[in-house]
């Protein structure tokens, strides 16, 4: 029994790494490649040197880290102080509460 719930804790743990994986990989490609038809009308593209740029390039390769499950702590640890910097920034002035500001999906990162 012990043996079975091991198993079924390893496979939960991947699934739910790979799947944070791949949502930070997209936000990343979208932000940096317009990668899954997410670019603005107006075609501008993200400079690879601002804070939206680097904050971008953090996301691709610490989702694909993620998904290979490489180093996986310290790229969650520096992925999550990037999604407080981003609430912080971005959200916190629009409202106190995440569903006042739409800043849901960075306290959730």
């Amino acid at each position: 029994m012990k043996a079975k719930r091991k198993q079924l804790t390893d496979i939960t743990v991947l699934l739910l790494r790979i799947a944070g994986g791949i949502i930070f990989l997209q936000v990343g490609g979208l932000a940096i490649f317009g990668w899954f038809g997410g670019m603005p009308p107006d075609g501008a593209k993200t400079e690879l040197m601002s804070q939206a740029g680097i904050g971008g390039l953090m996301e691709i390769v610490g989702g694909i880290l993620i998904i290979l499950g490489l180093f996986t702590r310290p790229v969650a640890f520096i992925l999550s102080g990037e999604m407080a910097v981003a609430y912080w920034q971005c959200h916190f002035p629009h409202g106190n509460w995440p569903i006042q500001n739409h800043g849901e999906s960075a306290v959730l990162f």
